[in-house]
Order: C-alpha cells, then structure tokens, then sequence
C-alpha cells in the first residue's frame, strides 16, 4: 500500500488523536483509512465505526459511505464519487458567480435542515450539551435535530450526478439535542473566512449571513460554542497543541464583521452629515436668490457677465 494523503490529529485528547490516510492499494484503487494513534482512541473508532448505522436507521434518506472495521484501532471507507462542495463553492466563488454559489448554499441549507426532528421549540440544553458545546444563550425558538452529525461540513459533503449528496466523514454524532443554527455555523464561519481574504468577495458576507437565517449576536454565540467544542477535543490548557491557530479564524470573524458594522454606520452618519450641509447650504442658496439685495443687484450681474464674456472672446480670438 502507498500512502496518497496523511491528516494527523496529534493535538487532541488522547482519546480523540487519530490519523485519516488515503491509501493506493496494489491494484490501483485508493481507500480511506483512520486509525487510532493510541489504545485509549480506540473507543473512538469503534463510535465512527457504529455512527455509520445509527445515523442512517434513523435517516434512510441520506446516503454515507459504508465503513469497514479492519481492526479495534481502525476503520476504512470507500472513496467517494461526485465533487465536493467545497470545491463547487470555491469555483463560483473564484468566477464570482453568485447565482449559483447561493443555489449551492441552498442545497446544503435544506440538506441540513431534513435531520431537524422538531421545529421552533424552546431549546433547553442538557448536560452533555453543556459538556461538549457550553451554555446557551439564545431565548428564541429553535429547530433541533436529536442525533446531529456536527461535520456536516462543505469538504463533507460531495454531488453526485444525480445531484444527490454523500457523506463522507461522520467522526463527530451527538445523540442529544443540538440547535441546526449551531450545525449551519460550524460552515458559515468557514465560508466567511474564506470570503474575508478576498477583498472584491468580501460584499456577499452580509448578504450570505442572512440568507443562513443567523444574526451578528449569533454568531457571537455560536462562535463561543465552537470555542468550547474544541477545548472538548483539545482540552481547556491544551496541552497536546503545537500552536494557538486553530480558533484564530473563527474569533477574528466576528471581529471583522463587527468592525465592518461600525465601520458601515461611521459612513452613514458621515453621509447624513454631509446630506444635512447641503440643505443646508440650499436653504441659505435660497435666502439669497430670494432676498430683496439679491434682485436689485441683478443689472450689475448682467453687465459685469457681459464684459466678462466679451473679453474671454477677445482673448480667443487676438
């Protein structure tokens, strides 16, 4: 066998590291391989391996790439046929075509949203919610989904021909309730980060933020969330880290996106100031040309335009 492609997950918890490999095999095909790196994620594996059935007994609709389990530290899949959505993303983007890069986010919003088993609930998290994702802020009315693939992600997710979508990669399934919102974040914030390099892209954020249905305020707590998910897989002092990088992109988003906002409402009152300077300046305009010196003075303006333009024709023609 001959490894193509190599992910470590060195970083994590112990009981989290495992490496994903794309292997040749000797007749040429390639399979996907992830393995544990030590015994304590062994467990882990064996949850990919049972995810795979949990996942599509209760969803016959979706279609997953069937896993093998080759031994107590390893799990393999099948490739996948079809494109990414990533990659589908990244082309309307890169031709700047945005027609077809909202159609795209509307697939995979209304993917999403087949695994939402109630609508516009109270949310109320419970304590192993609170273990992976922390507290929950938001008081409005949630759509859930009770047993949640979190990476349902773009580089996830492939079309196939049929313009069905495949899953290729369910490592992380919580059997509790989880708001969709948080799911659809965990792609927004990728998106936007991607949107963020590219200053002529940079335009579609607000427009793509609301057509996800997610507020500025959300995206704050999501990203809170997110930040506690990975102390949930890193741990809180991260002691298995090799840099500080991973939640850099999520937190710098609303970063941006609030020094945008303010930056936005600074030229809105910058142009309703200068809007208010100019009726201004038309009401003193006004004042003037009706005013009773204004009118009197009118023969001396006809008489000093007269000899203006009579020495500007002078002038061109000597």
């Amino acid at each position: 066998m001959k490894t193509i492609f190599a992910k470590y997950n060195r970083e994590r918890l112990p009981q989290f590291q495992t490496v994903t490999k794309i292997v040749e095999l000797k007749d040429g095909s390639r399979k996907v391989f992830k393995q544990a790196l030590n015994i304590k994620a062994s467990g882990h594996i064996a949850e990919v391996f049972s995810n795979y059935t949990r996942l599509t007994d209760k969803y016959p609709h979706i279609k997953l790439v069937k896993p093998v389990l080759e031994n107590d530290l390893t799990v393999s899949f099948p490739i996948v046929q079809g494109v990414s959505l990533d990659k589908l993303l990244k082309q309307a983007l890169d031709n700047q075509d945005k027609e077809i890069l909202l159609a795209l986010l509307n697939k995979f919003i209304s993917y999403v949203d087949s695994f939402v088993d109630e609508r516009q609930v109270k949310f109320v998290p419970c304590e192993k919610f609170k273990i992976v994702f922390g507290d929950w802020q938001s008081k409005e009315l949630q759509d859930t989904i009770s047993l949640a693939n979190i990476d349902l992600i773009f580089s996830n997710l492939f079309l196939n021909e049929d313009e069905t979508i495949a899953q290729i990669d369910y490592e992380w399934v919580f059997e509790f309730a989880i708001p969709v919102k948080l799911v659809l974040f965990r792609s927004l914030a990728t998106l936007l980060n991607r949107l963020s390099n590219n200053i002529i892209l940079s335009g579609y954020r607000e427009e793509i933020i609301e057509f996800f249905g997610i507020s500025m305020s959300e995206i704050s707590e999501y990203t809170d969330n997110e930040s506690q998910f990975y102390k949930y897989v890193y741990g809180s002092e991260k002691k298995y880290f090799l840099n500080n990088n991973v939640l850099k992109f999520k937190t710098s988003i609303f970063e941006e996106l609030q020094s945008k906002d303010q930056e936005l409402q600074s030229k809105d009152q910058e142009l309703q100031s200068k809007d208010q300077e100019l009726q201004n300046k038309d009401q003193e305009l006004n004042s003037l040309l009706n005013s009773k010196s204004w009118r009197l003075t009118s023969p001396l303006r006809k008489i000093l335009y007269f000899f203006n333009s009579k020495k500007e024709w002078k002038d061109r023609c000597f």
